[in-house]
């Protein structure tokens, strides 16, 4: 599962930087390119495997890690849904950090 958000995401931001700045569709490849982010982020792991995959993930993507570090997505940081990520926690049901 983790892996195939991951993919996902990866091909999302292809998308999103293949694409022209003024093209009024750039808003939703972003969109689109910040959901699978969040999904990643969000999803529990279950396997040390999945904790490498993850952390590979973030160490790889400075955007990534950018809104790690910066971000408040409903009142939470986006560290914290992250961390309890990689612990195999489900997210805190905060407005749209529920599962």
């Amino acid at each position: 599962m983790l892996s195939d958000l991951i993919k996902r995401h990866l091909a999302a931001t292809a998308e999103y930087h293949a694409s022209n700045e003024n093209d009024p569709e750039d808003e939703k490849l972003w969109n689109a390119k910040e959901d699978a982010e969040m999904a990643v982020i969000r999803c529990p792991c279950a396997t040390i495997e999945d904790i490498r995959a993850k952390t590979s993930w973030v160490i790889s993507d400075d955007v990534v890690q950018d809104s790690i570090m910066n971000c408040v997505v409903k009142d939470e940081r986006v560290l914290l849904i992250f961390l309890r990520s990689l612990l195999g926690m489900p997210p805190v049901d905060i407005g749209e950090n529920g599962p």
